[in-house]
């Protein structure tokens, strides 16, 4: 009799314990499945900005800052703005093809990221003097405006 009570109690402890778990808020994750449709439109976040000031001096750093990625286009083909403020204002012209990347080379690559409705996109801007030099990199992670 003590030992079928003990049964009851753990097993009572154990269904309280599982129903009261707190679910985990899904996580971020590649999206695989993106329509260029969910791809267009506005995105915001933040960025840190490095410039090459030259051979002899340290690259010019700038971090936190405000940028700002538009999206538009038809089809697989993708018209992309990126800009930040007194820093970047820069065009790509992007083949899509329905995978969890954006690419043009060589200046612009940014993975998307999907959680629930939500769609992120985490990259690397690169402008380049000549074939071998790049002068400016701006790594960002811009998340698409709702509405």
């Amino acid at each position: 009799m003590k030992l079928r009570n003990l049964q009851l109690i753990l097993l009572t402890f154990l269904v309280l314990t599982l129903i009261s778990c707190k679910k985990d808020q899904p996580d971020w994750e590649w999206c695989l499945d993106c329509s260029w449709e969910q791809l267009v439109g506005e995105y915001a976040g933040k960025a840190k900005s490095s410039t090459f000031q030259g051979d002899e001096l340290p690259w010019l750093v700038k971090e936190d800052l405000d940028i700002t990625i538009i999206i538009n286009g038809n089809s697989n083909n993708l018209q992309l703005n990126a800009w930040i403020n007194n820093d970047l204002n820069d065009n790509y012209s992007i083949v899509y093809n329905n995978s969890y990347y954006l690419t043009k080379a060589p200046g612009f690559n940014a993975n998307i990221w999907k959680k629930d409705n939500e769609i992120k996109l985490i990259g690397t801007i690169k402008k380049h003097q000549g074939i071998n030099t790049t002068i400016k990199i701006v790594d960002f992670e811009v998340i698409k405006k709702q509405g």
